[in-house]
């Protein structure tokens, strides 16, 4: 007698799991493989990244069509979380450092890119420890919109906190010691106060040079985060900002790292009419160059479109990949339907996991 454990999903009137009924899709894993490639060279290239953008790669197709499942499978397989014997083969040979999930499904227009920026910073983490500048201009800017909380974890540990911590400690120069600023203060709240006794030296004395390996009007920048955003007004415009700091200081490691963020259900930021955080997506692909997106959802992506006035970065000239006139590769690829060899192989799966009486 066999008995089926109760959370394995097999029983009257269950469906089989994605994973197990998932095909092997080689169209999609190719295609992704090349665009890895094409980013990987694209980093490697000395010289200013200009106005044009390659970094983002979206598959598109009808609801229900596998593109979630697609997306998840591809962050494995580049990740090395594939058997040995799946269809696809070992992982792609180009180096993936660090990879990011932003979930629009329960979104309903809206996008926290709050939380995005702090997904990617915990991503990152895997590359190294510490990111000084961005560590410092997020630091400011989570004391202003989320005053009286401790910097954020990852994973139920304080590295961030950490992290701001050391930085702030290296780049006091004559300021004074990380007692001053922080007094009495202990424990996870430390973080916070530290970078609070930073800013306030900075305001009194605004031609103080932070001892930091940042960029010409950083000081000022930090004095940004600070002031400008409000716990009411979290000012994603900003948050852009400072996720292109990020993309700076990746910028400086030779070679560059890859970084893939997976954007899942994009086809949610059509649900504001207003298409105020598309806008805002938009913004942060573009501040971050040399960070490739994958982008999932049920339509294009039209910021080829010149007359989208709604979007900050707009046009054939700034995404040629997306573009539907532009010769070459496209960056768009339709997800349509399996292919007769898949659809029999998921046919035959879900027969054998359900004990169906359908013959071959």
């Amino acid at each position: 007698m066999r008995v089926v454990p109760p959370a394995s999903g097999v029983g009257p009137g269950s469906l089989p799991h994605r994973d197990y009924l998932f095909t092997n899709r080689d169209t999609e894993s190719r295609s992704f493989s090349g665009a890895l490639a094409a980013f990987r060279r694209l980093l490697d290239q000395e010289g200013d990244v200009g106005t044009a953008r390659g970094n983002v790669l979206v598959f598109y197709g009808v609801g229900g069509i596998g593109k979630t499942a697609l997306s998840a499978r591809l962050e494995d397989w580049i990740q090395g979380g594939l058997l040995d014997d799946d269809g696809w083969g070992a992982s792609p040979p180009i180096d993936v450092a660090a990879t990011i999930r932003v979930d629009l499904h329960g979104s309903a227009g809206q996008v926290d890119l709050g939380a995005a920026l702090i997904a990617l910073r915990s991503g990152v983490a895997r590359i190294r420890r510490r990111w000084p500048v961005f560590d410092l201009a997020f630091a400011a800017y989570w004391s202003a919109v989320r005053p009286g909380e401790p910097l954020p974890s990852f994973q139920g540990r304080d590295e961030l906190a950490n992290a701001v911590l050391e930085t702030i400690h290296d780049a006091l120069g004559d300021l004074g010691s990380l007692a001053d600023l922080t007094g009495a203060v202990t424990g996870s709240g430390l973080a916070i106060r530290a970078i609070r006794g930073l800013v306030h030296y900075l305001r009194q004395r605004r031609d103080t040079c932070l001892a930091l390996d940042a960029f010409d009007g950083f000081e000022s920048f930090l004095l940004r985060c600070a002031d400008e955003p409000s716990p009411v007004n979290p000012d994603f415009t900003l948050v852009c900002e400072i996720a292109g700091i990020l993309s700076w200081e990746l910028a400086r490691i030779t070679p560059c790292p890859l970084v893939v963020v997976f954007i899942d259900a994009a086809e949610r930021l059509t649900l504001d009419a207003r298409r105020t955080s598309e806008a805002y997506v938009n913004t942060l692909i573009y501040q971050m160059p040399n960070v490739l997106f994958f982008v999932t959802g049920r339509d294009r992506l039209d910021w080829y479109d010149g007359t989208r006035i709604d979007l900050p970065y707009r046009g054939p000239r700034t995404w040629p990949g997306l573009s539907l006139s532009t010769p070459g590769e496209s960056q768009q690829h339709l997800v349509s339907g399996l292919s007769p060899h898949d659809a029999r192989t998921m046919a035959i799966r879900g027969r054998d996991q359900l004990d169906l009486p359908v013959s071959d």
